[in-house]
């Protein structure tokens, strides 16, 4: 990274020193150097720069720290559209994505110039964040898709597969959701693969599988998206049976899975108690990743897995062996020891997992009712374990 001492030699408020400053927040690393860097921009006057503070604002989505992207939105006098989008598509990404219409209804009171008035990326931004907030928000949404119709922003792909995806997300709540989905779908002029496999995901979430299955096998291409969407369908409907054949049949065809596909396989090993194709994908997991950290929620897999075909001692390496954990490894883990009789060794678990600091590592309600169903098996009163 660019030296931050170097700027002393620089220009005070120059077209040079903006350039510097915004090679330097390209190579930043880490939110300590970010911050030392926005307050270069603030002592150099660039804090209402859009550009820079568009860059800063990436860093911080990538970064996960949406309340430091939000301070230094909140110092822009006159942020424009570019900058605008930037910040929904930050808060999107957070724990309130519905909060993304402040922003956007700002815009509209203020946008008298065509530095801030919505445009599509707007509108893409705004359209995922409904179907992230879910389908109470999908009001929201349907007056979304006028401003859109109304804007002419209706031709884009992009927005027609975010129109999709918003109607899907709502399809387990309102029936009529799926059916628009579809109509937008029919009237696409031009689809690509993200168009069909949002659409195959809409008819999964809305629980016709049936509808997904004739959809997905009238797919003029599949990808690892497709397969794994369909396998992931199954799965969570209850068809594991389908999911495995799926999972062959994506295999024969030369499409190599990922750790999200096989996440969804092992749900349907789990499912019908397979311990020896479980076994299979977690040696296929140790060829294709060996080396590479596997996802959190993949090794929450294994274990899963292990623990309803019966071994244990197979989820418990697993377990010991990932270098990091989530509350859901240390609740799944607990609760298999005390549903296989190790009550004791549930309850020493859940004393360690006490300990760790990281919020993500924090028991919570299910953490409770497996440690509570440790205590049944042991007959430990729960008023003898140590509940921080």
């Amino acid at each position: 990274m660019l030296s931050l001492t170097s700027l002393a030699s620089w220009k005070p408020y120059s077209r040079d020193l903006q350039q510097h400053l915004f090679l330097m927040l390209q190579g930043c690393k880490s939110m300590k150097q970010l911050t030392q860097l926005h307050a270069k921009l603030v002592v150099n006057g660039f804090s209402c720069k859009n550009v820079l503070i568009t860059k800063l604002l990436s860093f911080c989505i990538a970064s996960g720290n949406i309340t430091y992207a939000s301070l230094a939105f909140d110092q822009v006098e006159e942020p424009n559209t570019t900058l605008c989008n930037q910040m929904i598509r930050a808060i999107f990404h957070g724990d309130m994505p519905e909060s993304s219409f402040t922003i956007y209804n700002w815009m509209r009171r203020r946008g008298s110039t065509d530095t801030l008035q919505p445009n599509g990326f707007t509108y893409t931004f705004l359209l995922a964040a409904c179907a992230k907030a879910g389908p109470n928000f999908l009001p929201q949404g349907e007056q979304l898709h006028c401003r859109i119709i109304s804007g002419a922003f209706d031709s884009s792909v992009y927005i027609q597969t975010n129109l999709i995806n918003m109607y899907a997300a709502s399809a387990t709540l309102r029936g009529e959701s799926i059916a628009k989905a579809h109509k937008i779908f029919e009237e696409m002029p031009q689809r690509n693969i993200v168009s069909w496999n949002t659409m195959l995901a809409g008819y999964l979430q809305s629980g016709d599988v049936p509808t997904a299955f004739r959809f997905f096998d009238g797919m003029p291409a599949k990808d690892k998206v497709s397969w794994t969407t369909m396998i992931a369908g199954c799965a969570q409907a209850g068809k594991s049976g389908q999911a495995l054949t799926l999972f062959s049949q994506m295999r024969m065809s030369q499409v190599k899975p990922d750790q999200v596909t096989m996440i969804a396989v092992l749900s349907a090993c789990a499912y019908l108690g397979d311990l020896e194709l479980g076994r299979w994908i977690h040696a296929q997991v140790c060829n294709f990743w060996h080396g590479r950290e596997c996802l959190v929620n993949l090794n929450n897999a294994l274990i899963h897995m292990y623990v309803k075909c019966g071994a244990i001692d197979d989820a418990f390496q697993v377990f010991t062996e990932m270098p990091r954990k989530s509350t859901v490894t240390w609740t799944t883990m607990i609760a298999g020891l005390a549903t296989h009789g190790y009550g004791d060794q549930a309850l020493d678990l859940f004393q360690r997992m006490q300990c760790k600091g990281s919020e993500n590592e924090k028991p919570d309600w299910l953490t409770f009712i497996a440690v509570l169903c440790a205590c049944s098996y042991t007959a430990r009163m729960a008023g003898d374990i140590c509940w921080d």
